[in-house]
Order: structure tokens, then C-alpha cells, then sequence
């Protein structure tokens, strides 16, 4: 299996010199040529064009590493591998040869549902999961897209969309604990969702648990000036 690296710029050379010395599986570095306007300024949460151009970008990867393999581990250049990224590898693809896996994400965004397996590292994914920094993608995801087919809305983050299809069609499975987390370098909501308490949030199994958290300390807050004589 081949560790392909989707990148515009330099990032994508760094991340490589950082998993060199990390683990022992072959390296591709994928360099896409900017396609869209105002490239550092407007990202994929302003932009419809670096939706589209992500997910392009990620097919061509994809396709670019089967070629070797069945499966192939695909990552965004803002990936920030932990120290158990090499393990958790080898671990994920261990499980993909034995199961029915179309995805396996090693990472994601905090607000993942899943249910454990017999497996207690690998969870599949119950609907939901966001964040394609780092991805393990199998022949048989690429033959779904192109038999559903998918074709991502305008505007709409091709992660958030494909949720509609877990459970109705994708295989979809996620490494627990975290391999590592996306970069906190741009806007607010990636520092909220990468940097507060992530590797804790991360393992709970019914979502981001912050949001129960706030709705307890309103509660607290409440009962507290309820109760002020």
C-alpha cells in the first residue's frame, strides 16, 4: 500500500520528510496545480472551487495509488501524523484485508459516530464522519462512486455529503484513537475542532460530546442564579 500526499504547495514536501523518519511504507508526494482564485485566502469552507478541486484532486490520488495496490492511504497536506501514525497503519491495513471496507478514516474531525467491532482500534462508522485529512481508500470505494453515481452538490463539502451514504452502500470504518489531526493555522472553527480537548472528544462514540458540555454548564448556570436568594 502507498502513502500518497494530495498537495498544492510545499506543505506536502514537509509532510513527507516528517513521515520518512516515521514509517517504512513508500511515500508519493502529488503536487495539483492551483486551479482556483485567491488561493490562501479563500480555503473550503468560502470556496466552491476548493470543494470541487478536493475532491477531484483526492480521485486522482486514489486512482494514482491502486495502480500498486487494492487500497491506498490518501493525505491532505495539513495532516499532522502523531507518533502512532506507523502502527495504526499497519493496523488498519491488517483489518481491511480480513473486512468489508470501502474507507477507513485514521483520523477525523471530532464529531464522529461510530460502533465498536470485535476489533477494539477499528470502529464502523454509524452515518457519520467528517474530516479527509487522512484516509485509507479501497478499490471497491472507487467502483461506488462510480456506480451510484456520486456527484457532490455545489457547495456542499464532499466529506458532508458522502455521510448520506454510510450504512446504504459505503463501508466505512474509523481508527480509534486518532492517527493525528488537520492543522490549526486558518479560522477559528479548525482551532475549536482540532485543538479543544480533541483526542478526548475524538473517542467518544456519539459525536462531539463539547456540545454536552455546554448545555451542562448552561444548566448549571441557570440553576445557579435560580437559586440566588
Amino acid at each position: 500500500m502507498k502513502i500518497i500526499i494530495l498537495t498544492v504547495n510545499e506543505k506536502g514536501s514537509n509532510l513527507y520528510k516528517k513521515l520518512q523518519s516515521m514509517t517504512n511504507y513508500d511515500i508519493i508526494v502529488k503536487k495539483f496545480p492551483l486551479t482556483c482564485k485567491n488561493y490562501g485566502v479563500e480555503t473550503s469552507d468560502t470556496s466552491h472551487c476548493v470543494k470541487k478541486s478536493i475532491w477531484n484532486n483526492t480521485l486522482e490520488c486514489i486512482k494514482y495509488g491502486l495502480r500498486y495496490d487494492n487500497k491506498v492511504c490518501v493525505l491532505q497536506d495539513d495532516f499532522i501524523p502523531y507518533k502512532t501514525f506507523h502502527e495504526n497503519l499497519s493496523r488498519s491495513e491488517k483489518f481491511i484485508k480480513i473486512n468489508d471496507v470501502d474507507m477507513l478514516y485514521l483520523s477525523s474531525n471530532p464529531t464522529t459516530k461510530f460502533t465498536k467491532t470485535s476489533n477494539k482500534y477499528i470502529a464502523r462508522i454509524n452515518g457519520h464522519c467528517n474530516g479527509w485529512q487522512s484516509v485509507i481508500f479501497t478499490r471497491s470505494f472507487l467502483e461506488k462512486v462510480n456506480q451510484f453515481p456520486i456527484r457532490i452538490p455545489y457547495g456542499i463539502h464532499n466529506d458532508t455529503y458522502l455521510n448520506k451514504y454510510f450504512n446504504k452502500g459505503i463501508n466505512g470504518y474509523i481508527h480509534v484513537p486518532s492517527s493525528g489531526r488537520q492543522m490549526t493555522d486558518r479560522q477559528w472553527i479548525r482551532k475549536f475542532d482540532y485543538d479543544l480537548l480533541y483526542d478526548f472528544r475524538y473517542n467518544y462514540k456519539y459525536g462531539d460530546p463539547i456540545w454536552l458540555l455546554f448545555i451542562l454548564i448552561i444548566i448549571v448556570i441557570i440553576f445557579i442564579l435560580y437559586n440566588i436568594k
